[in-house]
């Protein structure tokens, strides 16, 4: 119980400081994934034929032009774990009460 506090503040911290990043590589990514939502298809997408579709590639990757970005990427990998790690921990003690009603 006395790590809760400390969890929470983690969580919330990480959270606020990689929200941004999260959206970036959410966005991204699902570009990727349905190229149809920026009036691409699959092969525009990995041909790289619509600049669009070449700069979300990019990002998605950790590069914009010639700026290697890549430990962006992996900060908000670990900052997902984080996330992850102290949402669990969080939820065990609502849970668990919850079960109790």
């Amino acid at each position: 119980m006395r790590y809760t506090k400390l969890a929470r503040n983690v969580h919330l911290w990480v959270g606020v400081v990689l929200s941004v990043f999260i959206l970036i590589e959410a966005c991204t990514g699902l570009i990727q994934a349905e190229p149809w939502i920026i009036g691409a298809d699959e092969s525009q997408l990995h041909d790289n034929l619509t600049s669009f579709a070449h700069f979300t590639n990019s990002v998605h990757e950790g590069k914009i032009g010639t700026i290697n970005l890549k430990w962006v990427i992996d900060i908000t990998a670990i900052g997902l774990i984080i996330l992850t790690l102290t949402g669990i921990y969080l939820s065990v003690p609502f849970l668990r009460s919850r079960k109790k009603h």
